[in-house]
């Protein structure tokens, strides 16, 4: 045997051998079966929308969570009134897109069959129409009994304690075969907030040609008046009606708003409307008063008088008092006062209101307030001025003997026989023109007779 043959032998046994080694691996190690393919995902935008044909498996933790999201309270309790109703449904209809709701059993056949969306039509639909739905899908093994259930739990718990007692009255009108079914449920919940017959169409379509009304009851605060409106918008919208001229009338309506800047604005948006270069709806037109009202306000110079506006009102303030002063005197002169007198009195109640009270005074005047008793004199002399005892002057107990010549005016039996004027005449301010000059010369001349004792005595005033 030559060497070249014995090389290629020993080569093959090697081969040989090799693989009956890897023969050896591969029985020891086999490969892993291949199973099925992936499947591949299902698109859907929430989760409620996946396999809507197949019940959610609530022994699942999928369904376990979705059960407890979908029934979880609104974020902000629903308290009954009118006015939260829309953002309420508003809440409703994002965790009704989120869950499925709609397609499953918020979307009821009407009488004509048509479908409703009860979030929003919901005038359009009666209890009746929606028990009718309810039964074919209550009691069933399906996902629309399933989200029924959701939906009245959810509603239960978003809801205020008050609202929750008006509902259970009505409890007969949401239970099918002892179970409570959500839009029946929903149903009489809008039902309680909202009357929903012709009769109120017809008052919400009074009220939207009332507009001018409605901004003064609100204070001609734009947004509130934006609120209402849509509130009444929603209401017809409930039963599928609509407003054709709701645009001239919030022309109107802020057009008599208090600011004048406003509607100022308002006029030459209308102005631009009419001439057809400014294209907008209500909607728009409510956006455009609003923003400017609350730009307004922001600077603090919504309701802030012009400076036309301003000095219009001085004006007419300034007229004001001059008419009143006008009045005033004249009604004096009937009175039979006179200028002159006028200022002595301004003049006498200004020194008096600048004179310190001696009422109380316990010193050289303290005599004035004590009576005299028994046999004591009943007149004195002080300061070279007689004075006398009269007791029909409160505290003060002595006055000045001029003024009692005949009595004191202020005794009740007091007859007016020798007054302090001298004069036994019946003179009054009221008189012919030569007795009413006789009356004034004599009040004034007693006046200067009692002031020639202010300077000493400020409490003369009491004579």
């Amino acid at each position: 045997m030559d060497e070249q043959n014995f090389e290629g032998i020993i080569a093959a046994a090697i081969a040989q051998a090799i693989a009956a080694i890897h023969a050896d691996q591969a029985a020891a190690n086999p490969p892993p079966a291949l199973g099925p393919p992936p499947v591949a995902p299902v698109f859907s935008l929430t989760p409620g929308l996946t396999n809507v044909a197949d019940p959610w498996d609530y022994q699942t933790s999928s369904g376990y969570k979705v059960f407890f999201q979908a029934t979880a309270a609104i974020d902000t309790t629903f308290d009954g009134s009118q006015k939260n109703l829309k953002v309420f449904l508003e809440a409703l209809k994002t965790k009704s897109t989120t869950f499925g709701w709609d397609d499953l059993c918020l979307n009821v056949p009407d009488t004509g069959g048509i479908d409703r969306d009860l979030l929003v039509q919901y005038g359009m639909l009666s209890v009746e129409n929606i028990r009718a739905h309810a039964t074919t899908y209550t009691g069933a093994e399906t996902r629309a009994a399933q989200a029924a259930t959701q939906l009245a739990v959810c509603l239960k718990t978003s809801i205020s304690a008050s609202t929750t007692l008006k509902l259970l009255l009505r409890s007969g009108e949401y239970t099918i075969n002892g179970v409570e079914n959500g839009p029946c449920m929903l149903k009489c919940l809008i039902s309680i907030v909202t009357i929903e017959t012709r009769a109120t169409v017809s008052c919400v379509r009074s009220a939207l040609k009332r507009l001018p009304e409605l901004i003064q009851d609100v204070g001609s605060d734009i947004t509130q008046f934006n609120l209402a409106v849509n509130g009444h918008l929603d209401t017809l919208r409930s039963v599928d009606e609509t407003c054709d001229d709701l645009i001239n009338g919030l022309f109107e309506a802020y057009q008599t708003a208090s600011d004048s800047t406003f509607v100022d604005y308002v006029k030459q948006k209308e102005i631009l409307w009419e001439e057809g270069t400014l294209n907008v709806n209500p909607a728009a037109l409510m956006k455009l008063a609003e923003d400017n009202y609350k730009n307004r306000i922001v600077k603090r110079i919504w309701n802030k008088a012009s400076k036309e506006e301003t000095d219009l009102l001085a004006l007419q303030a300034e007229t004001a008092r001059g008419v009143a002063q006008l009045v005033a005197l004249q009604s004096s002169i009937l009175a039979g006062e006179t200028p002159a007198k006028q200022a002595m009195t301004k003049d006498k109640a200004a020194s008096k209101k600048n004179k310190p009270d001696r009422r109380n005074n316990d010193g050289e005047w303290a005599w004035k307030h004590i009576a005299p008793t028994g046999n004591q004199d009943k007149t004195k002399t002080f300061k070279d001025k007689h004075y006398v005892a009269c007791p029909f002057h409160g505290e003060v107990q002595w006055v000045l003997a001029s003024g009692h010549v005949g009595g004191c005016r202020n005794d009740p039996n007091y007859k007016g026989s020798g007054t302090a004027t001298g004069s036994s005449d019946k003179l009054t301010p009221n008189g012919d023109n030569k007795s009413r000059a006789k009356y004034i010369k004599a009040l004034m001349n007693a006046m200067d007779a009692a002031g020639e004792d202010d300077d000493s005595q400020p409490d003369e005033e009491n004579i």
